[in-house]
């Protein structure tokens, strides 16, 4: 009886497939025979991260951004690293050139993202209505 199994991981596809007592694996390259094209990581992603910063209001939304940018980040040094040793798995679809401009950038949005100083809840209003002068009270 022949049993087939896929398993994903973040980079890669392995297939296992069992014949009897017999255990045959195989990844994505041996199956497909083709190298697999990354997706694009676009300039947009630096402002997207930029007027997130801005808007940052609680620590929840500081780590939330936080971990944005660093998951892009770690992506685009990967890709830097994909074109450094020439690999053939994978098709970069930009230049070293764009992608180190692109780590740079992420890394000052990180910095910022972390000066960003978070009032304490308590000190804010809880009610927060600007009233017209005259009507404060």
């Amino acid at each position: 009886m022949k049993k087939i199994i896929v398993l994903e991981s973040y980079y890669d596809i392995f297939f296992i497939i069992e014949q009897g007592s017999q255990v045959y694996i195989w990844g994505e390259k041996e199956v497909f025979n083709k190298p697999k094209k990354l997706k694009r990581i676009s300039y947009d992603t630096v402002s997207y991260i930029q007027i997130e910063t801005e808007a940052i209001r609680d620590y929840n939304d500081k780590q939330m951004i936080s971990s944005y940018c660093l998951g892009k980040l770690k992506m685009v040094e990967w890709y830097i690293e994909l074109l450094r040793v020439g690999s053939e798995r994978y098709i970069v679809p930009q230049s070293l050139f764009e992608l180190e401009d692109i780590r740079s950038q992420l890394k000052v949005c990180h910095e910022q993202i972390m000066r960003v100083k978070i009032t304490c809840p308590d000190d804010r209003p809880i009610i927060d209505i600007k009233y017209p002068k005259g009507y404060e009270g």
